[in-house]
């Protein structure tokens, strides 16, 4: 297993429109102010959506093309296209029974999921439909898995177990693991290893504020602990982006595992980020899961560098 330390070294349908208007006084739009996070503002989304109730649950979004978003829901098997130029499900394609859904990935024409229990399904268009042409266990032994990214410079998959997390003489460990695409195989030993502490600790080196109980013995512990619902790779870095839900964080990182930046979401914002994916032109987009309210999509660009 390559287990990775963190140096303290850092670089950074429905019938009508759902795009919110971000100038109105809406309760599912963000607080206009600049975080900036690996070169993108996660404070100034320049779009975001409310989803209809269909994709109440969304799971997973992976880009079908500039300004196509396929999405999953964790119990329907069925893929939804959702416009960004239109704002809406314009289609809506059933590849299987109802399941567990959690991961999204697009390769070619070809369409993967990853069900919770870790099985991948490769998906191919028939007519209106999907038919699932494979089913592959990763055979990793985990009993959740939420996160799947295409990694085309692995050629292959970058999967996030969410229940895996182990407890050593070293901490809590968070593992992520390859799948390589020509064997259909996946790497027995974790990608990378990120270690809850040094995340931690990292990002207060930042001066990112870590949300913090106290113990019945008045210590100080972090409430943070990095279940990954979701990973997305960047298209032109590596890096690795990193959601967990019940934090409401999004955690960066590059291809050696060294932090790269952190964000704690409000509950307006972000009620349960669940999706995330990078479209053609390297916005970033976002998916949270509604929590007593519809769920919601936001697109962050990146910030323009001085020249």
């Amino acid at each position: 297993m390559r287990t990775v330390p963190f140096a303290l070294l850092f670089a950074c349908a429905c019938c009508s429109k759902a795009q919110v208007d971000l100038t109105a006084q809406d309760p599912a739009s963000p607080p206009q102010r600049p975080v900036i996070v690996a070169g993108y503002d996660l404070g100034v989304p320049t779009r975001s959506f409310l989803l209809p109730d269909e994709l109440q649950e969304v799971s997973a979004i992976a880009a079908a093309d500039e300004h196509t978003l396929a999405c999953v829901q964790d119990k329907k098997g069925s893929l939804f296209f959702f416009d960004l130029d239109q704002g809406r499900v314009v289609r809506r394609a059933k590849f299987g029974p109802r399941g567990d859904y959690e991961g999204l990935a697009r390769v070619g024409d070809d369409y993967w999921v990853l069900r919770s229990d870790g099985v991948l399904l490769r998906l191919v268009a028939d007519a209106d439909r999907y038919e699932i042409a494979e089913t592959l266990a990763t055979g990793l032994g985990v009993k959740e898995f939420e996160g799947l990214a295409v990694d085309r410079a692995a050629k292959g998959f970058v999967l996030a177990p969410k229940s895996l997390a182990k407890e050593t003489e070293e901490g809590e460990l968070r593992p992520l693991f390859a799948f390589d695409l020509a064997t259909r195989l996946a790497a027995k030993e974790p990608l990378i290893t990120l270690h809850l502490d040094e995340v931690l600790d990292a990002a207060r080196l930042q001066g990112i504020a870590v949300p913090t109980r106290l113990s019945k013995r008045g210590k100080e512990k972090p409430l943070v602990r990095l279940f990954f619902a979701e990973v997305a790779v960047h298209p032109e870095t590596g890096d690795l982006w990193l959601l967990s839900a019940g934090d409401r964080a999004l955690l960066v990182v590059d291809r050696n595992g060294q932090f790269r930046g952190m964000h704690f979401f409000s509950t307006d914002e972000m009620p349960q980020p669940e999706a995330a994916t990078f479209l053609p032109n390297c916005d970033l987009v976002l998916g949270s899961e509604g929590a007593g309210s519809p769920a919601v999509l936001r697109v962050y660009a990146r910030v323009p560098q001085p020249r």
